[in-house]
């Protein structure tokens, strides 16, 4: 079918739209405001912050687990049925969750929302955005998607937080569960697992791409996930994905912290971390335009840049205080890469064959990082009595990062160079 057949709007922006809402509503629940419930719960059920965190850790756990198997799940019986299905699951848990008097039992049931979770958030929005747009527009269309999660945690945070005041967490929980069943009908209307599905021509792709012939349903372009774990593209990767992510979540895990060690008060930190937030939401939307014109890899090595001269700011900053402002704004810069580019990256380098459950994979890893990172930097701090030493770790690190990136791509060329001679 023709573009001119289609019309002039493409029925993709409509998938980027409810991408966009089931990361606002299901997704920022989970991710970017899991903090919120946290002293309702202390006061429940009578308990320390560090058992509450424990439960957000379990959750964690169980989003490794299912992240396993929800790649796979997809691809065999399509995303309008297993993320609707598992949305079903999602609010359900959440109703059931509202009801607990006990925190044991809450530890099982949060294990089980992290499962269920994996197919009901980024991996899924991934999935659908990469299947729908060509390389010139899938990097605009990832980014304005993953700002559902920024966006979400800034308009709801405040109504939460109301509901949470008059009806304690339960009442939260019970609006999370009415945000998943919501989404269904949407779900349903949109999530084709191809625009071939929908009966459209993908928009954005290349001529004679072998990705645009995957689209339409007529070539399987891409290494299989068995193909792709035996090369050492998906190794080095996998190494580079661990850190980058791990790096974002180093700073939103110490950052108030370190703040306050420098002199900040936790209302002056509490703004740079919402300043961190603004400049993270702005650039998701350049990180995609760039990509798009200049691919994965130039837009890595740009946006790490970012984070490089952030932890140099941190590091400065117990002498000069007012670096830390920089050192916010750079940070947020620097976060496109773990939520925009890690789906993006992950489609250049194998295709769309097993899209699904390579994203799985990195998925995986990157919660692995998210988990690991906050608590090196606050173990050398709590060694040295100084976050400095954290910050130059950082440092450290993010150039490791840029330099596996293009490592990344040097094996790909080797890959490639030698499947054209057999």
């Amino acid at each position: 079918m023709s573009e001119e057949k289609q019309g002039k709007f493409y029925f993709g922006w409509n998938v980027v739209v409810v991408a966009f809402i089931l990361l606002a509503v299901v997704g920022a629940p989970g991710i970017s405001m899991s903090g919120l419930p946290v002293v309702s719960l202390v006061t429940d059920f009578k308990v320390s912050v560090t058992t509450v965190m424990l439960m957000g850790a379990i959750s964690m756990l169980g989003a490794m687990v299912g992240a396993l198997f929800a790649g796979r799940v997809i691809m065999r019986f399509g995303l309008r049925k297993t993320v609707s299905c598992l949305l079903v699951l999602s609010g359900s848990l959440w109703m059931i969750m509202s009801t607990v008097k006990n925190m044991n039992l809450l530890f099982v049931l949060a294990f089980l929302a992290g499962v269920i979770g994996s197919g009901t958030t980024t991996l899924p929005a991934s999935v659908v955005i990469n299947n729908w747009f060509g390389p010139k527009l899938r990097g605009k269309a990832m980014g304005v998607t993953m700002i559902g999660l920024s966006a979400g945690a800034v308009i709801l945070s405040p109504i939460v937080a109301k509901i949470i005041t008059a009806a304690t967490w339960r009442g939260a929980y019970r609006l999370y569960g009415i945000f998943a069943w919501v989404m269904i009908p949407l779900v349903l209307l949109t999530f084709y697992d191809t625009p071939a599905a929908k009966g459209v021509t993908r928009q954005g792709d290349i001529p004679q791409d072998k990705a645009a012939e995957k689209a339409a349903g007529t070539d399987p372009a891409g290494m299989t996930a068995g193909e792709a774990l035996r090369t050492p593209i998906f190794w080095i990767l996998i190494v580079a994905l661990f850190i980058i992510n791990g790096l974002g979540a180093a700073w939103n895990g110490n950052g108030p912290t370190f703040l306050t060690t420098i002199g900040y008060s936790q209302v002056k930190a509490s703004y740079l971390i919402s300043l961190c937030s603004l400049a993270a939401i702005i650039a998701k939307i350049l990180y995609g335009i760039y990509n798009d014109i200049h691919g994965s890899r130039s837009t890595f090595n740009l946006f790490l840049i970012p984070v490089i001269a952030a932890s140099i700011c941190l590091v400065l900053s117990p002498k000069m205080p007012v670096l830390a402002y920089a050192a916010a704004i750079l940070y947020g810069l620097s976060f496109p890469n773990s939520t925009v580019g890690s789906p993006l990256i992950t489609g250049e380098l194998f295709g769309p064959k097993n899209y699904g459950i390579l994203i799985g994979y990195t998925q995986l890893v990157a919660s692995l990082g998210s988990a690991i990172f906050p608590m090196i930097v606050s173990s050398i701090y709590g060694a040295t009595g100084s976050y400095v030493y954290s910050w130059i770790t950082v440092f450290v690190f993010a150039v490791a990062a840029m330099v596996l990136i293009n490592l990344t791509y040097v094996a790909k060329k080797k890959y490639e160079a030698k499947k054209s001679t057999d």
